[in-house]
């Protein structure tokens, strides 16, 4: 009789203590396989295209008041991410660039403000920073597309230019989820580097170019982009039909250098857009 309760009372044991080992209910995100899943910090890089797309008009809005709707909602997000991480462990980080670089110097100024790293930010001052994100890049922002506008010296965005060449080094940190998130009409042009290699392909896309070759292409780069998310917005086909042209020219060609994941949306009113943004960063 002894000996039964004691079995019984080891089985009960080797119950409870298997419970206790297994991943449910883990707040560190066991998955149950005995592994724990830790979030990565979060890496935002915002490419604008500041060609004469910004000029243009869909839906009664302009793109600059789109692309600014979109920083709102970026640093909004921002903002909202770290304090739900209680701020001080947060080390995510944001940061917009061009290709090329624009020649205007105030641009330039303007643009070194654009960055912001918890990771470097002191302990103390991360509250504060936060705080004054969303006036500081807004103001910045509205200023770096007024420039632009006034000058109208509008050579184009070289994307193609900007992968083959900076979007590793720029856009890619080891140990953090890395988002790159293109402003563009989903026409990558620069004037100084449209180049064509036969075959099809060619390192930029016009709307003469695919009236002219229904079949372009992006030609393929030697880069590799598996550490990298990337989201195309505010796309505004200039003819009818490209829209879907051009998001087949990008998948194939980010999928060629094994993008991580690859989504495209067409200009939309700002609310829509944020849903897209949202969806996406949703993690």
């Amino acid at each position: 009789m002894k000996r039964i309760l004691l079995s019984a009372l080891w089985g009960i044991v080797c119950v409870l203590f298997c419970n206790g080992c297994s991943g449910s209910g883990n707040s560190n995100g066991n998955d149950g396989s005995g592994s724990t899943k830790v979030k990565k910090p979060l890496n935002i890089t915002v490419f604008i295209d500041l060609s004469d797309r910004i000029e243009k008009n869909t839906h009664h809005v302009s793109s600059e008041t789109k692309d600014l709707e979109i920083f709102k909602h970026l640093t909004a997000s921002f903002k909202e991410k770290a304090v739900s991480e209680k701020i001080v462990p947060c080390e995510d980080r944001m940061e917009v660039f061009f290709y090329p670089v624009p020649n205007a110097s105030e641009i330039i100024n303007l643009s070194k403000g654009l960055i912001i790293d918890l990771a470097k930010v002191n302990i103390k001052k991360k509250k504060e920073v936060l705080n004054q994100l969303d006036v500081k890049w807004d103001s910045a922002l509205s200023q770096i597309y007024a420039q632009a506008k006034a000058e109208k010296k509008y050579h184009g965005a070289d994307i193609y230019g900007f992968v083959g060449k900076k979007i590793n080094s720029q856009c890619v940190l080891p140990n953090y989820r890395n988002v790159l998130i293109i402003l563009s009409d989903g026409y990558p042009y620069d004037v100084k580097s449209a180049n064509s290699y036969g075959n099809n392909e060619f390192s930029y896309v016009t709307p003469k170019l695919l009236r002219q070759y229904p079949n372009a292409k992006l030609k393929p780069l030697k880069v590799d982009l598996s550490n990298l998310e990337i989201l195309l917005l505010e796309v505004d086909e200039a003819n009818k039909g490209d829209y879907y042209k051009l998001q087949t020219i990008w998948a194939d060609w980010l999928n060629g250098m094994n993008v991580k994941r690859f989504e495209m949306a067409e200009t939309d009113l700002p609310n829509q857009t944020q849903k897209v943004i949202d969806a996406f960063l949703k993690q």
